[in-house]
């Protein structure tokens, strides 16, 4: 889950997760605050691998939740 992107994720961040992953990308409004879900991702390992990935890039308010169906 990206936050802190409420007009758009920047290019630079969506060009990272898109040459690190073939995930699906999700935009969603909870609150009032804009969400946006990177996955599914097959466990926690790989999510997390994007994460610290993204994190290395100074990108903000990341974090890695499991969605239950």
């Amino acid at each position: 889950v990206l936050k802190n992107y409420p007009d758009g994720i920047p290019s630079g961040i969506m060009t990272a997760i898109r040459s690190s992953c073939d995930k699906d990308l999700a935009k969603s409004v909870v609150n009032g605050q804009t969400m946006y879900m990177v996955g599914p991702f097959s466990n926690k390992d790989e999510a997390d691998k994007l994460k610290n990935l993204l994190f290395g890039l100074g990108v903000e308010g990341l974090s890695v939740e499991s969605i239950k169906k």
